[in-house]
C-alpha cells in the first residue's frame, strides 16, 4: 500500500531512512571516487583545445637584440644590430670600440655598404676630435677602391673643424668640389666660418661668391664668424654690413 505521501512506499516512516541512504552514498563516493568514475566519466566535460598550454613568447614574438652575456658568449649577432651598435659608438666618440666592431663585421657588409662602415668610422673620429685617425681611414677607403661621398668628405670637414684645423677643413671643401660633388649648405658655410676663423680676406670673398652663384643662404654662425673677423681686423664697414645682417 502507498504512504500518505501518495508516491513511494512506506509514506513519511521511510523518510528517515532514505535520506540516510543518500547521506551514506555521497559519503561513499566523497572517500572513493573508483566507484563512480566509469559510470560519470561519459558526463565529465572536455576542455577546449584553448585550455592547451600557450606557446612560450619567444616563439611568438620577434627576437629582440643579444644581451651583453650573450655577446660575450661570443652567439653571432644579426648584422643590422652590429652596424647598429657601430653608429652609437660613433656618435659617442668611441673610436676604439667602434674600430674593433668594424674589424669584426667588416667581411659580412655588402659592397653597397662598406663606404657607410667608413662613413660611420670618419663620424666616430669627428666626434671625438680624432683628425688624424680619420684621415687613415679615408686612405684605407681609397686602397680599397671605394668612392668617397659627399657624406664622407662633410664628415671629415668636420673632424678638422673639432681638431681646430680649419685650413684642413677649407681643403676638404674643395676636395668634395674636385670630385665633382655637389656640397651641402652646412658644408659651404663651414668652409665660409674656417676663412673667417682664420682671418683670411681673399677666401673669405671666395666662399661668399661662390655661395651667392649656388643661391645659398649664409647661416647665422657663418654671419657672426663674420662680424667676428670684422671686429679683429678693424675693419668697420663689414662689421655693420653683417651685424645689420644679423639682426635681420
Amino acid at each position: 500500500a502507498q504512504g500518505a505521501c501518495g508516491r513511494c512506499p512506506g509514506g513519511e516512516s521511510m523518510r528517515p531512512l532514505r535520506a540516510a541512504a543518500s547521506l551514506a552514498a555521497a559519503l561513499l563516493l566523497v572517500m572513493d571516487p573508483s566507484c563512480w568514475r566509469g559510470r560519470a566519466s561519459s558526463r565529465r566535460p572536455r576542455w577546449p583545445a584553448a585550455r592547451r598550454r600557450p606557446p612560450a613568447a619567444a616563439a611568438v614574438l620577434p627576437p629582440g637584440p643579444p644581451s651583453h652575456a650573450e655577446r660575450q658568449a661570443g652567439r653571432r649577432e644579426p648584422l643590422f644590430w652590429r652596424l647598429d651598435e657601430v653608429n652609437n659608438l660613433a656618435e659617442e666618440g668611441a673610436v676604439v670600440e667602434a674600430h674593433s666592431v668594424l674589424r669584426e663585421i667588416e667581411k659580412d657588409v655588402p659592397a653597397r655598404q662598406q663606404r657607410m662602415l667608413y662613413n660611420t668610422a670618419i663620424k666616430a673620429c669627428s666626434r671625438a676630435g680624432e683628425y688624424e685617425v680619420a684621415q687613415q681611414y679615408y686612405e684605407a677607403m681609397l686602397k680599397i677602391r671605394i668612392q668617397p661621398s659627399t657624406r664622407t668628405f662633410g664628415k671629415l670637414m668636420h673632424a678638422a673643424w673639432v681638431a681646430g684645423e680649419y685650413h684642413e677643413a677649407e681643403r676638404w671643401m674643395e676636395a668634395t668640389l674636385k670630385a665633382g660633388l655637389e656640397p651641402s649648405p652646412i658644408q659651404s658655410n663651414m668652409a665660409l666660418r674656417a676663412a673667417a676663423l682664420r682671418d683670411d680676406g681673399p677666401r673669405i670673398d671666395h666662399w661668399l661668391r661662390f655661395m651667392e652663384d649656388l643661391r645659398l643662404e649664409v647661416d647665422t654662425f657663418s654671419v657672426i664668424s663674420l662680424v667676428d673677423h670684422a671686429v679683429r681686423t678693424g675693419n668697420q664697414t663689414m662689421a655693420d654690413e653683417w651685424f645689420e645682417r644679423a639682426l635681420e
